[in-house]
């Protein structure tokens, strides 16, 4: 059997944390890779179990996501929907449950047990502040059930529906593009891409956003960029950003990329089998950014008495 191969491949979150810090764009893709084999070596685990960390709105936007992908699925195999109250109540039991292990620390004996930055590295969150956070995830959740949004994919014929809650991929040259896609149809010769919100949308990174959704569009269904069509849809509130790919400059946001897989691959030992070693991966200058950190453990420009601060 062929083993798993640590192939490189761009996204835009890769190269959100490559250009925030480079050392920790190295613990996150390659000093921990390997670490979730039963007998891989107690550095590498050890970093791997702290990849898998989230904070609380991450985590949160995880649980919100994944009820919207049961009930879609659902749907489009023609089974029964959950009541509203049962949806809800069983999210929040499961936020329960992953809480209790987070603080135990079970992580450390599965790392794909939850494990959140909150409790790892000590943050004084009151409770009326994770109170919030189980509200705003119910919020938006009822949100989304008793939308009109809801209504009118309920009406969706199911042969119409392209994507529910994938991580997909095209191709730039011979460089794997990553990008999710929570949920896309067919309507007419347009492509419609609906993205949850849970939190605030970044509107300054839309071009690039947008510019794969069409890429992709036209490598997998074969449709014109711009007949591409993304909706942003904010949970909370249940606003709607509408956003299209015309008047985007392709040719410059493929220049970009193109742009960053080359400084990601500048630092690499051996560009054609991915492997890099971490002195060639820079800290960052920017401490607000160290403060949110998964690797504040083990990353070796801080001491016990200079640990990052969360501001």
């Amino acid at each position: 059997m062929q083993e798993f191969r640590n192939e490189f491949s761009w996204s835009k979150s890769r190269e959100e944390m490559f250009r925030g810090c480079q050392r920790q764009y190295y613990y996150h893709y390659y000093a921990s890779w390997g670490g979730w084999k039963r007998h891989s070596d107690e550095k590498t685990r050890r970093i791997y179990t702290l990849k898998k960390m989230t904070n609380q709105h991450l985590w949160a936007g995880e649980h919100v996501h994944r009820a919207i992908d049961e009930m879609l699925k659902k749907l489009k195999t023609q089974v029964p929907l959950d009541p509203e109250d049962q949806v809800v109540e069983q999210v929040l039991e499961k936020m329960r449950n992953e809480y209790r292990n987070s603080v135990s620390g079970k992580k450390w004996e599965n790392p794909q047990s939850c494990g959140l930055m909150e409790h790892e590295y000590n943050w004084e969150l009151s409770k009326e502040t994770w109170k919030k956070m189980a509200h705003h995830v119910e919020t938006c959740i009822r949100n989304f059930y008793q939308s009109n949004i809801f209504k009118q994919i309920q009406q969706i014929p199911t042969e119409q529906w392209l994507e529910v809650e994938e991580l997909s991929h095209f191709l730039l040259n011979e460089t794997k593009v990553y990008l999710s896609v929570d949920f896309a149809i067919k309507r007419g010769a347009d492509v419609v891409i609906y993205d949850w919100k849970t939190g605030h949308s970044r509107n300054q990174e839309i071009d690039l956003q947008m510019s794969c959704y069409g890429w992709f569009a036209w490598q997998k269904w074969n449709v014109d960029p711009k007949r591409i069509e993304l909706i942003e849809v904010h949970l909370a509130d249940l606003q709607e950003e509408h956003h299209h790919v015309q008047g985007i400059n392709l040719e410059k946001v493929q220049k970009r990329i193109f742009d960053s897989i080359q400084s990601m691959q500048f630092l690499l030992d051996d560009i054609q089998n991915n492997q890099a070693t971490e002195e060639r991966f820079a800290f960052t200058e920017n401490e607000r950014f160290c403060g949110y950190c998964n690797f504040q453990k083990i990353c070796t420009k801080w001491t016990e008495d200079t640990k990052p601060k969360v501001l």
